[in-house]
């Protein structure tokens, strides 16, 4: 792993993992990064002063992690919620912390796990966009191999989805919100693209 000085043009650090990285995601409010790798160990660095500083690692899931995404919590706490994607037929939702205690470290915690159907294929969860009347009722959006699209709750009880949208025929792979939140675009394994428009008359 390189940490590259986009103004200057050159490799400001380097890093070496023991194994394969497959997914990497940036917290841009703690300066931290996040590595998965392919054992499903995640790692946790910080940027600080063009190096990267080891923070904490843990191993959270059985198989390689393939995607990991975050997205920082309201209220300006040094907290973000992070998405990690593997082939364990598994979703976990996590709490990623940091400057905590005197060391200022930093702590990845799982708060939800969600079933999916997924074991060969790198598919990429995605942070739904927050309503203004629930800052803190995180909810992702994920494909599936059989499939499906489903959007899960951190706070839901009972069934793990809260809603589930048919329109692939192939394995569903990635998923991204335009910025207002109101358009959900996915793509599958067979080159199909597909546009949601979400209603949100009904939601604030």
């Amino acid at each position: 792993m390189h940490t590259v000085s986009v103004k200057e043009g050159k490799v400001m650090s380097t890093l070496e993992l023991k194994d394969r990285v497959k997914a990497i995601a940036y917290a841009p409010v703690g300066h931290l990064v996040l590595f998965g790798d392919i054992k499903g160990k995640i790692y946790i660095y910080k940027v600080a002063a063009d190096k990267l500083k080891k923070m904490s690692n843990e191993v959270i899931a059985d198989r390689p992690i393939t995607h990991i995404e975050t997205m920082v919590v309201p209220g300006g706490n040094p907290e973000a919620m992070v998405v990690v994607n593997s082939l364990s037929g598994k979703i976990k939702m996590g709490s990623l912390k940091w400057d905590i205690g005197f060391a200022k470290s930093a702590k990845f915690e799982v708060v939800k796990v969600f079933p999916t159907m997924n074991r060969a294929s790198t598919i990429r969860a995605a942070f739904c966009p927050t309503l203004g009347k629930w800052p803190r009722s995180f909810s992702i959006v994920c494909g599936s191999e059989d499939g499906q699209l489903n959007i899960y709750n951190k706070d839901k009880k009972g069934e793990p989805w809260c809603n589930m949208l048919n329109g692939h025929e192939a394995t569903v792979l990635g998923a991204t919100w335009s910025g207002d939140g109101t358009i959900l675009v996915t793509c599958d394994a067979e080159g199909s693209v597909v546009c949601w428009r979400r209603d949100i008359s009904n939601e604030e």
